[in-house]
């Protein structure tokens, strides 16, 4: 939260678990996605990378623009991209999920 309007200087948005998906795709007039195997690997892929980017602890950070602008963001730059790596809140968390019970039966992302 922050006093400059809109009140807030961005939102932080975090999945607990990729999405699942279903899609249809269409190249020039053919459905791609009719072939059972080539849907199946868009999916996995489209789902991989949603896992890779929005699952938790990863987030994206969408920032809050001045009132009247689509450009002028109310914090600067430098700090949204330090809100995607270095927020208190979210080292809190981490630290959290590291000593959950859980934590120790499934590898992280990055050690797999």
């Amino acid at each position: 939260l922050c006093a400059a309007e809109p009140g807030y200087g961005a939102v932080l948005c975090s999945l607990p678990s990729p999405p699942e998906l279903t899609l249809d795709c269409r190249v020039a007039g053919g459905e791609v996605t009719a072939i059972p195997w080539l849907r199946s690997e868009l999916q996995n892929s489209l789902q991989a990378a949603l896992l890779e980017s929005l699952a938790w602890p990863r987030r994206v950070v969408l920032p809050a623009f001045r009132p009247g602008s689509l450009h002028a963001t109310v914090l600067p730059a430098a700090q949204l991209r330090r809100l995607a790596v270095t927020d208190p809140l979210l080292q809190a968390e981490m630290a959290l999920a590291e000593s959950s019970p859980s934590a120790e039966k499934e590898p992280r992302a990055e050690e797999a």
